[in-house]
């Protein structure tokens, strides 16, 4: 898997396509594995398993950009400590087969990204 086509799977949000974006995340993360040749290819600057941890937690940043693009986390909950004692939490309660909604904040979603301010100062990321 080459550095500069990590992102091409969330190229579908931007033809309106959620669903899309998951099933080429999924078929991109059958690529790794939990042992020494887990990581494909070449691990040039850590961009392997950074796209490892972004599709897991579901939230990839858009290079040169001020977006997060969402997925469907693999995990159920995470909390990442942010500066000023702030939390960023992310929470999947999605069912298998069904595509959520992202709820920011409570409020949902009608779009599969968010701005960098919108979750720098703390929020709650919950896939349902």
């Amino acid at each position: 898997m080459k550095e500069i086509i990590l992102h091409t799977p969330y190229l579908y949000h931007e033809a309106g396509r959620p669903d899309k974006v998951m099933q080429a995340i999924a078929r991109q993360r059958a690529h790794y594995r939990n042992d020494r040749t887990g990581l494909p290819d070449n691990e040039d600057m850590g961009s392997q398993a950074t796209f490892l941890m972004a599709t897991t937690l579901g939230l990839y940043p858009v290079m040169g950009d001020t977006r997060y693009w969402l997925s469907v986390p693999r995990v159920r909950e995470a909390e990442i400590d942010l500066p000023g004692g702030q939390t960023l939490r992310i929470v999947n309660q999605a069912r298998d087969g069904v595509l959520p909604t992202p709820h920011w904040n409570g409020r949902a979603l009608a779009r599969w990204s968010l701005e960098h301010h919108e979750i720098s100062g703390g929020c709650e990321l919950v896939f349902r």
